[in-house]
């Protein structure tokens, strides 16, 4: 009776709900996507790129776990989606990494973390985290590029089955 499924019978369905227009803020930063309401025809991919501004902390390769499981420093870690908390020294030397904090200056640590830091003899610097359009989901893209009365309707979710796609879009979305 159900035969293995013959892809000319799968389906795509496509579910419209509800989302917010509200910027998003993670630890405190703006990982919003652009918002460019002119893309109606075309989506210009290189139009999403942002850039976030945050402080790291150099330190030699081998503090570095030790750094990141400080219980003074570990509400600081950077623990955006898809982005790495420790990265390579961008000035070339293999001996150092990064660390990223969820900060942007110096003064919004605690002192006892300021103190912590001093301790362990590493520098804060600054550094630039690129965000750009393989970061954000289709929800967000798609509540970027819509005009914000639109918004509140916009398809935001997908469910996939096959091959064959059975889009169910509100008529007032359909140019878009």
């Amino acid at each position: 009776m159900f035969g293995p499924a013959q892809p000319s019978r799968r389906k795509l369905f496509i579910s419209i709900f509800n989302i917010s227009t509200k910027r998003q803020m993670h630890c405190g930063l703006d990982t919003s996507p652009p918002i460019h309401r002119w893309m109606k025809d075309s989506l210009a991919r290189d139009a999403f790129r942002t850039s976030l501004h945050v402080i790291g902390v150099r330190v030699p390769a081998n503090k570095t776990t030790s750094i990141l499981k400080s219980e003074r420093l570990k509400s600081y870690i950077m623990d955006l989606p898809k982005i790495k908390n420790v990265v390579w020294d961008p000035s070339g030397n293999q001996n150092r990494r990064v660390i990223l904090l969820k900060v942007t200056e110096e003064a919004a640590l605690t002192p006892e973390a300021r103190l912590f830091l001093q301790e362990q003899h590493v520098d804060l610097v600054q550094h630039r985290i690129d965000l750009d359009y393989d970061y954000w989901t289709a929800d967000d893209i798609i509540n970027s590029i819509l005009p914000e009365d639109l918004c509140d309707g916009s398809p935001t979710g997908f469910s996939i089955i096959g091959h064959i796609g059975e889009h169910v879009c509100l008529h007032h979305l359909r140019m878009y």
